[in-house]
Order: structure tokens, then C-alpha cells, then sequence
């Protein structure tokens, strides 16, 4: 778990609290995802997730990501008063040379 917390400084961002989840299901593949209970920011993305698969044996083979995340844009509100707001799924495909499969990364 990871928290922001916001408005400390002039111009800093919302608050934010960010529940992150990872694990393994076989030794070359990871599966994670995030969700995000608590968002106060004007760019937020409340939930996604990534399956890596490391393609070789050796310490640093290539990595194939694919990943997804629901993404919000708050734009605030228009002269009428109506709220502008953006909702996007964006999906990343990952092709990585050199890059490990590790606890971390």
C-alpha cells in the first residue's frame, strides 16, 4: 500500500491511497494489479493490471508485458456547471531486451 498525501504544499496533488498486488504462478510469469480506493487527483487511474512472462533462462532475457489500466481525467467544470470529465481504458504491449523477471521488477 502506498498513500499521497495531498494539498501539504501550494499546487501538490490530491490525495491518493494505492492497493498493489503481485504474484507469481509460475516461475517466468507475474501477474499484478493496482486499485486505488482513495483518488483525489485530477489524472487518476482507479484499477489495472499487467502479466509479465520472462521468454529465456538467463538473468537478464526479454520480457513480454501486457498491461491494462482504467484511466480518469478530471478537467473540473464547465461555465454551466456541467463536469468535464475523460474516462480511458489504455492497454501497453512490452517487449523488453535485458530486463529481469525479478521480485521486484
Amino acid at each position: 500500500m502506498t498513500n499521497y498525501f495531498g494539498d501539504i504544499l501550494p499546487n501538490s496533488i490530491g490525495d491518493r491511497l494505492v492497493t498493489e498486488l503481485s504474484f507469481r504462478p509460475l516461475k517466468k510469469l507475474r501477474v499484478s494489479g493496482h486499485i486505488a480506493p482513495v483518488d483525489r487527483t485530477t489524472s487518476r487511474s482507479p484499477y489495472g493490471g499487467t502479466v509479465t512472462w520472462q521468454l529465456g533462462n538467463k538473468y537478464n532475457s526479454q520480457t513480454l508485458s501486457l498491461s491494462w489500466q482504467s484511466q480518469e481525467y478530471d478537467y473540473g467544470d464547465d461555465p454551466f456547471g456541467n463536469r468535464l470529465s475523460i474516462k480511458d481504458n489504455i492497454f501497453t504491449v512490452s517487449f523488453r531486451v535485458g530486463a529481469r523477471l525479478g521480485p521486484g521488477g
